[in-house]
């Protein structure tokens, strides 16, 4: 395998869904590491870490109903299942970590994406903790816990539309994933 076609494995990404089997492309660019500081600044790497602690106690409460005893450092999901995954799947932990710090294997990042998605961390309804889920669709998550971080929009930081003019108009026409997107820087460089 050339390097190009390893970066077009992550480029193309596409994971089929643990809650129905269908396809989600869910491309990822600017994959890389964010956990820690960077240039002796912390960017987005608490954000990162704070996902992935939600993240982590979601599957902990999937896999046995205790969210603050681990799953092991090898796990599967043979007695108690999770959505449409196989009960002989085996899961590694240090491999799920990778996937959050920026390090992950295209493989390792399906994982992962699959996890969150079954456990509620991508969607709409609230995760198997009651929590909100961290983003709606498996690129947003993807993209948001292995480079930038985003925030989430909530009511305070959407901007107010004005009532009247072309300016309302073209405003009220951007939806939230436009202006999340707008918001992702385009490189990794710094």
């Amino acid at each position: 395998m050339t390097p190009k076609q390893y970066l077009d494995r992550y480029t193309y990404l596409a994971i089929p869904s643990p809650l129905d089997g269908s396809r989600l492309n869910c491309g990822l660019t600017g994959y890389g590491s964010g956990w820690n500081l960077r240039n002796g600044k912390a960017g987005a790497g608490a954000a990162i870490q704070r996902e992935y602690a939600v993240f982590r106690d979601a599957l902990r409460k999937a896999h046995h109903d205790n969210a603050h005893t681990p799953c092991g450092p090898m796990f599967y999901f043979s007695e108690k299942p999770l959505a449409q995954i196989s009960r002989l799947e085996e899961f590694l932990a240090d491999s799920l970590v990778r996937a959050f710090v920026g390090k992950g294997s295209p493989d390792e990042i399906t994982d992962a994406l699959r996890l969150a998605l079954a456990v509620g961390r991508i969607g709409t309804g609230r995760d198997v903790n009651g929590r909100l889920p961290a983003r709606m669709t498996v690129q947003e998550y993807g993209s948001a816990t292995s480079m930038a971080a985003i925030p989430m929009p909530t009511s305070r930081s959407m901007p107010r539309l004005r009532a009247a003019g072309p300016a309302s108009a073209r405003s009220a026409r951007a939806t939230p994933s436009s202006r999340i997107a707008s918001r992702r820087p385009t490189s990794m460089s710094g």
